[in-house]
């Protein structure tokens, strides 16, 4: 094909040599040429943008040629689809990427070489004028015996044509015969296909219902099975409810425990404090008294002194060392009182072990 050669057009300092652009007999327009200042850009998927007749449409490129490979100085093609009939275009672009868009003129048509072939005269009008003109001189000169022989052939041709009628009507016949055997036949098969049809429906039926009661049957077992999970997922819960309230009470229990742990520990603490204070205090009992027997015997002694003196006639108090200093006496009230303290604290001491120990 040969079409628009030689024009460049450009988009910046992108340049672009079209060598075709050309209507195709398989319902595309075809592009060609070469690019310059776009070395080895791939372009996006090119487009035409046209005007035809008074509206815009945008053709996108087909993707036989893709990626569309810009090289400087090798040969670029695209093609579009066009599936309507040629039209006329009044103005398109040509738009391969962002800020490359080129004008183009219309696509050319593909020249195509043609013989034009002289005309000829129909010989059939030829002759037939003539076998009239002939006719009429015949028919002038002898109209006896052309209007037999004409009557004559006449007759031959409605023999061969009653024959052909009569075998047109003979095949019709056997045709209609044919058709007619056919349409039993094919009755019959339909019936036989009837049939086989309603036996297996009739199967497919029995099938089904065995197959769906077969399926009541799982699904009723299915419930079971899911009201019995049901019922034991609800005893599991209610199982684990339980539990936790156990857990509660017990966790409850142990506060309390520990608590009267605690205030065990504190009377225990506070027990052992006051026993170790009574039992001092009973150590301290235990010493007055002993120094309290002391000065008892201390005393009998010295009431037994008194009386063997006074019955010996000796003075009832024994003679002192000049320079030592004078005792102070004691009467019988301060010596019980030392005694009645220390029985008060032994019987504290025993008061306190009791309320301990019970």
């Amino acid at each position: 094909m040969t079409g628009v050669t030689g024009q460049e057009a450009g988009s910046g300092s992108a340049t672009f040599t079209l060598e075709r652009f050309e209507w195709s007999d398989e319902g595309r327009i075809e592009l060609a040429g070469v690019w310059n200042g776009v070395p080895g850009d791939t372009f996006a998927r090119p487009a035409l943008l046209m005007d035809v007749e008074g509206k815009s449409r945008r053709v996108a490129a087909l993707m036989d040629h893709k990626p569309w490979s810009a090289q400087e100085g090798e040969r670029w093609e695209a093609a579009f689809k066009w599936e309507e009939e040629p039209a006329a275009i009044e103005s398109v672009r040509l738009r391969v990427a962002s800020g490359i868009e080129l004008e183009l003129p219309p696509p050319v048509f593909a020249e195509e070489e043609r013989a034009a072939a002289p005309l000829k005269r129909l010989p059939e009008r030829a002759a037939a004028s003539d076998d009239a003109a002939e006719g009429t001189a015949v028919m002038d000169a002898e109209p006896g015996e052309d209007v037999f022989d004409r009557l004559a052939d006449a007759e031959s041709r409605a023999a061969v044509l009653q024959r052909e009628r009569d075998e047109a009507v003979a095949g019709r016949r056997a045709t209609a015969k044919q058709l007619e055997e056919l349409r039993h036949a094919h009755e019959r098969a339909l019936n036989d296909a009837r049939a086989d049809e309603r036996a297996k429906a009739t199967a497919a039926l029995a099938e089904g219902a065995e197959v769906r009661v077969v399926l009541e049957r799982q699904r009723d077992e299915a419930h079971a099975v899911r009201d019995a999970a049901v019922s034991a997922r609800a005893a599991a819960e209610a199982a684990k409810a339980e539990a936790l309230e156990q857990r509660k009470h017990a966790l409850a229990e142990r506060k309390q425990a520990e608590k009267d742990r605690a205030i065990a520990l504190r009377e225990r603490d506070r027990a052992l404090r006051e026993a170790s204070e009574a039992l001092a205090a009973r150590e301290r009992a235990f010493q007055e008294r002993d120094q309290a027997i002391a000065e008892r015997d201390a005393a009998y002694n010295e009431r037994d002194g008194v009386l063997n003196a006074y019955e010996r006639g000796l003075p009832p108090k024994p003679p002192q060392p000049r320079f030592l200093p004078e005792e102070p006496e004691r009467d019988e009230l301060d010596m019980w009182m030392g005694r009645a303290v220390a029985g008060l604290i032994v019987l504290v001491f025993l008061v306190v072990l009791l309320q301990f120990f019970l």
